[in-house]
């Protein structure tokens, strides 16, 4: 959370009092100007069928994914860690048509995540989330095959339109 809020030049304050509690104050630059629809955002959400694997350390990113992904007609298989999503992936690789993972984790990357996924089966689409900006090379990205890289914060349309471009 800290580093989508500084990536967009906020920032976070803390007070916290003992047996009283803690407040969080974020605080986030205002837009110039601010459309309330450019016209690729009010194109409509078209969803799927296929089978998604969310790989995420983060829960809340899980939980608020899966809930996406299947109001648009998705099935999603979920892992919280690299190992597990190998797993996974490896366990149900027929199933399996797109990897969405998110680049920033603990003891395996989201690049490395899609490096042992493609070992298992090359052609299986990948979409990197990070809340890092740009934290993937043009160059990896190719390297990878990686198909879109998605900024946190996203939109569930930004969303749709990614997963759209990596399956078509």
């Amino acid at each position: 959370m800290h580093n989508i809020i500084t990536s967009h030049g906020g920032h976070i304050t803390v007070y916290s009092e003992p047996g009283v509690g803690s407040t969080f104050n974020i605080y986030l630059p205002t837009a110039a100007s601010s459309p309330l629809a450019t016209p690729a955002e009010s194109e409509k959400v078209t969803g799927g069928e296929e089978h998604i694997l969310i790989v995420d350390d983060d829960n809340q990113n899980t939980t608020m994914m899966y809930d996406m992904l299947t109001q648009l007609g998705y099935t999603v298989t979920v892992a919280n860690d690299g190992a597990d999503a190998v797993n996974l992936f490896i366990s149900k690789q027929s199933d399996i048509n797109l990897l969405i993972t998110d680049f920033a984790m603990p003891n395996m990357n989201g690049a490395a995540v899609v490096q042992e996924i493609h070992n298992v089966r090359a052609d299986t689409p990948a979409i990197i989330m990070t809340g890092f900006g740009a934290a993937l090379s043009v160059e990896k990205m190719h390297t990878l095959d990686i198909k879109s890289v998605l900024n946190k914060p996203f939109t569930r349309h930004a969303l749709d339109r990614a997963i759209r471009h990596a399956l078509d």
